[in-house]
């Protein structure tokens, strides 16, 4: 490892930095408060995931926003719109993910870092949204529309923007071409052009950010030149008293603090002043990152990225006046890096700096001569020390360096020289056209390389059938479907996609042969041979003689190391063939003549049955397991499904359930394939009749016989509900059965005028039904008076009305749903329960299990454990 000390710090503001301390002069001046609120539109669509210099588009425009939203003054309104970030080819994904307001930058941030790119580019709609959003028709409005691509959803995005300006009070729309083509910049410009704005156009990172800058000094003179003039009228100075360190670190974040002198009237300051810092000896209202005061008296900012004499100054927004300041020293940041030697290309290697300046700053890798500015591949700081990098994929002397968010100054570097990557690759000699095959590699560079086959000749930078090397050292690749000379490449995931190891092979012609049936019936499952499978996602199907070899019918995949499959034949009879379909390219690599004869079968049913019974069918063979049998009006059209089952496999007999309605139908036996009607016989379906015995009156809650003459359907059920109540109300209920014809049923708890019915299952018909009275219950307790705490002591009843009735002692006055020691009454008058361990004076409840209503109840003295009877 390599350790290089501290580099000068520039002793002049890059044209970066420039453009901050114009920016922060604009921004933060009591004269700019922002007239308007500004929404930025941000592309989402799956085009950002494209790449520039091997980091993608998304990625650096998360980091510019990062830079972006620093330098925003807090009390500037800000909102976002995103669109294709949601679904894939829709138009109207948009969606407003912050309203205006004041920024919450770590919020602010953390929303833009979720917005993952998946669908189009609906520019012109996204642009009249955030215009609707900010109601352009009756205040001023400006829009930030960041976009790498041209609009994609057939809208006009100039006649939108000729419309907005007309329409609008004072409609801006500012453009940023992220990597955009010159025919996509005109199209982009032209938004810019004609609602008065700026178009820019930036190729990488560096411009990007530059960009942004641009756009966001033009939003702030704009607001400056709309600003009214200051008021004539004098207001009265005030004085404020700030402190501050003496020195801070160029580009670090500090704090400040201020307060009122004892004789200074509080009234003269307002939430609306502001406090930031400005070059010693600079004009009174020059600010940089300035941030509006707050009740705290306390603000963090950031210091210049240049050393030098500053001071930090409290503006008074009523006076315009510096109202306090104090002086402050930028220095030099004091830190080292430490690097390896020498890397290889594309690979991930770790550096490590001395101290975090700012969690924004920057650590990247760039050619030793790059420009300052320059980014290379690099990584936020954040709160840690240490951190990768991934190497550039072309060999040369580069440098680390550690570079200011603030005004983006190299502060430290140290050198690294690049080395030629080199893989040898392993594979067969030769594989068959479409087959996956195993390919081997010496070492991964880094997990988001990639192993390609392409043919002899192709160009640098072309691809083919691809896979990812991951974390492995050995995967897959599927061959190309055209025979001929080819090499497997290793190609560099960083930058210009380089290959660093290559491998000649040969694909060969695939040979695969055929077997199927001569002829099959309509609809029929039927096996297929193959005597090799090239490729697990290959294809066998089945379709007309004479279809183009890109026809699909009925088919499977042919499966890893599989030789033999199952298809279904069509529904309709003809001249076909089985195809064996490569899936790389389509490809028909095999092929096997079949005829598909119609399908006959027969059916018998009873001719009569009962409505709602189960009955037995028969037919003479399964064609399909998924075909079915089912019961329908005589008359019904051959897609009207009743009552079924499926045929099952090898099956050819089972039962249905006949309809509700009595009426004259057909049970029908139905192809899976097409829903040809392949045999059908009448049944006539007739009215059931059941007999019903129960008792003329019950007592409440108990349990009692019922008969009935047949069972229909061993789903139907008896109920006892109330003589009115409509046909479709149950009550306490039990099913039929298979073959029974008695049962018991519990009454209600409520005494009253009941009835027990018997329902059919299929349609819900009362097939028959018998009046019961259910009487009220009458239960005496016999209790002893007292008992000991915690002493077992008997209990009677007069009768038990159902044996899951409960007797229980609980204390005198509690609720009728308090339990507390309790037996079940079962088929037994007298039982025991165990005394309470807290002396008092209790009861003992006879309660039904139906309803829970207390029929009884008597009282009971627990004394304690010792005391006297």
């Amino acid at each position: 490892m390599s350790s290089q000390g501290q580099a000068p710090v520039l002793s002049r503001l890059t044209a970066f930095g420039v453009g901050v301390l114009m920016m922060g002069n604009v921004l933060a001046s009591d004269k700019s408060n922002a007239a308007h609120d500004i929404m930025v539109v941000y592309d989402a669509s799956g085009s950002m995931w494209g790449q520039i210099d091997g980091v993608t588009k998304i990625e650096i425009a998360r980091d510019v926003m990062a830079d972006f939203l620093d330098r925003w003054p807090v009390d500037s309104r800000l909102g976002l719109v995103a669109y294709g970030h949601r679904r894939e080819k829709d138009c109207r994904d948009i969606e407003t993910l912050i309203q205006p307001e004041a920024v919450d930058r770590p919020a602010f941030l953390e929303t833009v870092n979720q917005i993952r790119p998946r669908g189009r580019t609906p520019l012109s709609a996204a642009v009249e949204h955030a215009a609707n959003d900010l109601a352009y028709q009756e205040r001023p409005a400006t829009v930030v529309l960041i976009s790498d691509g041209i609009e994609n959803c057939q809208a006009d995005p100039c006649a939108l923007a000729e419309k907005l300006a007309q329409q609008g009070v004072n409609f801006t729309a500012h453009v940023i071409g992220f990597d955009v083509s010159a025919e996509t910049q005109e199209q982009l410009a032209c938004i810019a052009e004609r609602t008065g704005g700026q178009f820019v156009a930036a190729k990488d990172a560096a411009q990007l950010q530059q960009a942004m800058m641009t756009v966001q000094t033009e939003i702030e003179r704009q607001a400056v030149s709309a600003a009214p003039p200051p008021s004539d009228q004098e207001v009265a100075s005030v004085k404020v008293d700030v402190f501050a360190p003496e020195t801070v670190v160029a580009g670090s974040r500090f704090d400040v603090q201020w307060s009122l002198p004892e004789d200074v009237d509080p009234s003269g300051v307002s939430s609306t002043d502001r406090i930031g810092i400005a070059p010693a000896g600079a004009k009174e209202d020059v600010l940089i990152t300035a941030r509006r005061v707050s009740e705290q008296k306390k603000a963090q900012l950031t210091a210049p990225g240049l050393a030098g004499p500053f001071e930090v100054r409290y503006v008074s927004r009523a006076s315009a006046d510096v109202a306090g300041r104090a002086a402050i020293e930028v220095v030099d940041p004091d830190l080292t890096l430490t690097v390896p030697e020498h890397a290889v290309a594309g690979e991930r290697f770790e550096v490590a700096w001395s101290e975090t300046v700012n969690s924004l700053d920057r650590v990247g890798v760039v050619p030793s001569d790059a420009e300052p500015g320059q980014f290379g591949n690099y990584l936020r700081v954040r709160e840690s020390d240490t951190g990768y990098l991934t190497a550039p994929s072309e060999p040369g002397s580069y440098e680390v360096r550690y570079m200011l968010s603030e005004g983006g100054a190299t502060v430290a570097s140290a050198p690294i020289e690049i080395i030629e990557a080199e893989v040898t690759l392993r594979a067969p000699d030769a594989v068959n056209a479409g087959s996956r095959f195993q390919v081997g590699w010496s070492e991964t560079i880094h997990q988001s390389d990639f192993v390609t086959i392409v043919p002899q000749g192709t160009l640098e930078g072309e691809l083919g059938n691809r896979s990812r090397v991951g974390t492995r050292e050995q995967g897959s690749l599927t061959a190309p479907a055209e025979p001929g000379a080819y090499e497997i490449r290793y190609v560099l995931h960083q930058g210009k996609q380089r290959t660093v190891g290559r491998l000649p092979i040969a694909v060969i012609q695939s040979d695969v042969s055929l077997e199927a049936p001569e002829s099959v019936s309509t609809g029929e499952r039927f096996t297929v041979n193959w005597s090799d499978s090239i490729n697990p996602n290959d294809l066998v199907t089945i379709v007309a003689h004479d279809a183009p070899d890109d026809t699909r019918g009925n088919r499977r995949r042919a499966g890893s190391g599989q030789t033999q499959g199952v298809l279904t034949a069509p529904a309709d009879p003809g001249s076909y063939e089985v195809r064996y379909v490569l899936h790389e390219g389509g490809e028909v690599l095999a092929r096997a003549p079949i005829e598909v004869v119609a399908a006959t079968a027969s059916l018998s049913a009873p001719e009569q049955v009962v409505a709602g019974s189960r009955f037995e069918i028969e037919w003479t063979e399964t064609i399909n397991q998924n075909d079915f049998l089912t019961i329908v009006s005589h008359d019904a059209p051959d897609d009207t499904r009743g009552n079924r089952r499926r045929a099952g496999s090898g099956q050819t007999q089972g039962v249905l359930t006949a309809p509700a309605e009595p009426g004259e139908y057909e049970v029908r036996y139905v192809l899976h394939e097409g829903g040809e009607v392949l045999a059908r016989v009448p049944v006539t379906v007739v009215t059931p009749e059941v007999g019903l015995l129960a008792p003329a009156s019950v007592v409440a809650g108990s349990r009692f016989e019922i008969e009935w003459t047949e069972t229909i359907n061993q789903n139907d059920f008896l109920t006892i509900v109330a003589h009115d109540a409509p046909d479709d109300t149950l009550g306490n209920r039990r099913r039929a059965g298979r073959g029974q014809t008695q049962g018991v049923l519990t009454a209600p708890a409520e005494p009253g005028e009941y009835e027990v019915r018997y329902v059919l299952h299929e349609g819900g018909e009362v097939l028959a039904s018998v009046p019961v009275v259910v009487t009220e219950p009458e239960v005496k307790l016999t209790v002893p008076s007292r008992v000991r705490a915690q002493e077992r002591f008997d209990v009677n009843w007069s009768a038990a009305i159902n044996p899951s009735d409960t007797v229980t002692i609980v204390s005198q006055g509690s609720d009728d749903r308090e339990t507390g020691p309790r037996t079940r009454a079962g088929n037994r008058t007298q039982g025991n329960l165990t005394a309470p361990a807290e002396p008092g004076v209790y009861e003992i409840r006879y309660i039904m299990q139906q309803g829970g209503k207390v029929l009884a109840r008597e009282r009971i003295e627990v004394l304690a454990k010792d005391a006297p009877l």
